[in-house]
């Protein structure tokens, strides 16, 4: 868990900020209501009123996390609240995301990806459902038909800088907690590719 340094109280499990801006993409946050209600107003309020357009989350050694808000228009969220039996008193859950994580833009041919490195129950998810939800996304995005038993050669022509994982050394915004992401861009240029691998055979159109 990370703990938020501006609000006490509030703890965050898991967050995605763009990787060239360190704007919030997804939020995982758990509090009282009151305490989560008062966080989230603070994005709208202007900054002489306690408003917030970044805050800092602290990993367990203290190590701090920028996160930014910069357009808290494009923000919403879902919340819930745990059985009022439970062993932390009147706790709540909230997930904050962009819009954007939500649907893919089609138009332009990208999206984002995702996905939960661990199960409710704890368990560790298993890379190949990472890998089956990654290829759902791409045959829901590519504008060319993909065939299934392409799978294989088209992940493969994906390494070529078409899929950005958020991860990647360097990046100076990467997920925080038990969550993988990657930003996925299928330009003109993999539209090619594809059409340049069916042309020498690499890729067998279906009889």
């Amino acid at each position: 868990m990370y703990r938020v340094k501006e609000v006490s109280d509030l703890f965050v499990d898991a967050c995605v900020r763009h990787p060239q801006t360190g704007a919030v993409l997804f939020l995982s946050i758990y509090g009282r209501d009151t305490a989560l209600l008062e966080f989230f107003a603070s994005f709208s309020l202007p900054k002489t009123q306690g408003g917030l357009t970044e805050f800092t989350v602290l990993d367990a050694e203290g190590a701090p996390s920028t996160v930014f808000v910069p357009e808290p228009s494009r923000l919403d969220k879902l919340t819930g609240k745990f059985p009022k039996a439970n062993l932390f008193g009147n706790l709540a859950h909230a997930w904050l995301f962009d819009s954007a994580v939500t649907a893919a833009d089609k138009a332009n041919r990208t999206t984002w990806g995702l996905y939960p490195t661990h199960g409710a129950d704890g368990r560790a998810v298993d890379l190949q459902e990472i890998d089956d939800r990654l290829w759902q996304q791409i045959l829901d995005l590519s504008p060319v038909p993909l065939a299934t038993g392409w799978r294989e050669q088209v992940m493969k022509l994906l390494e070529a800088g078409f899929v950005t994982w958020l991860d990647e050394p360097g990046n100076l915004h990467p997920p925080l907690g038990p969550i993988k992401a990657c930003r996925v861009d299928l330009n003109q240029r993999f539209v090619d590719l594809v059409a340049k691998s069916v042309r020498s055979g690499a890729l067998c159109v279906p009889a």
